[in-house]
């Protein structure tokens, strides 16, 4: 077994080589390996190292009864039931595994790790910027804006957006599920499949690149994203206009809307 110092140790050059975004003092941050720091009413929590897909990691939160968490947060989170609160921005670099209980993070959730959510509850009251993950069985709710980085499979669970959602990579297949945006769609990349599924979109669609100058003038452009609506049961309605300028045609490997209903509330342009 390792002796405390050692423990320490490694903790502290943990922490030293945590990828902190400019503007961000390490002192910001809570030192998960305190468990002065956190609020838990009963013992079986604890934080420091945790195994997982052949690695170890040493700044997880392994959550065994309800926390509260004051201020920033950088590392990893595991948690099966219970609730867990953190008032400020999560950094999580190492893995955020959700099988049930309810996390919520009051800022916002900057994720590069592992995500793996099969249940549950995740509550990201601010933006949510995703790099890589799994979802299945777990209720999302963000109240920002969502940034997708990696392919996403729905498949069935409920997720809501209340900002922007913004698919810059990867596939989204809403399989099944409901996703509600509320307020615009921007698909620069990648390809949306609803296969089954329900999408709600408060403001515009864009199946479009975007590029903005120095001056912040944005100009849309064509992309290689696709949209697929080729299932009976799909269902995407869109409250306000609807812009398509993609440089895939139709075809089964490209932009298929094909059946399913589409509800368009503003107008409809197609751009070559």
């Amino acid at each position: 077994m390792r002796d405390g110092l050692t423990k320490k140790l490694v903790v502290i050059a943990l922490m030293a080589c945590l990828a902190i975004p400019a503007g961000f003092a390490a002192s910001a941050f809570t030192d998960i390996s305190t468990p002065a720091s956190v609020s838990e009413p009963g013992a079986e929590s604890h934080e420091g190292e945790y195994y997982y897909d052949g690695t170890w990691y040493n700044a997880v939160i392994v959550v065994g009864a309800d926390k509260s968490i004051d201020g920033d947060v950088a590392g990893g989170l595991v948690m099966s039931d219970f609730t867990c609160v953190i008032d400020g921005d999560f950094y999580q670099n190492q893995p955020l595994i959700i099988d049930g209980g309810h996390l919520i993070i009051k800022g916002n959730l900057y994720s590069t790790g592992s995500v793996v959510l099969t249940g549950g509850t995740l509550t990201v009251e601010g933006d949510f910027v995703h790099s890589n993950g799994t979802f299945s069985d777990c209720s999302i709710e963000v109240g920002g804006d969502f940034t997708q980085g990696k392919n996403i499979d729905l498949n069935g669970i409920g997720m809501s957006v209340g900002g922007n959602y913004y698919q810059r990579s990867g596939s989204l297949d809403v399989n099944g599920a409901e996703l509600r945006v509320g307020e615009n769609y921007l698909q620069t990349d990648g390809t949306l499949d609803l296969n089954g599924g329900k999408l709600q979109i408060d403001g515009d669609y864009r199946l479009q690149s975007v590029t903005e100058n120095d001056n912040g003038t944005v100009t849309y452009g064509r992309t290689f994203g696709v949209l697929k609506m080729n299932d009976e049961a799909d269902y995407m309605t869109v409250g306000g206009n609807m812009h398509i300028q993609s440089y895939y045609g139709s075809g089964a490997s490209y932009n298929d809307i094909t059946n399913g209903t589409l509800e368009l509330k503003g107008d409809f342009h197609q751009y070559t």
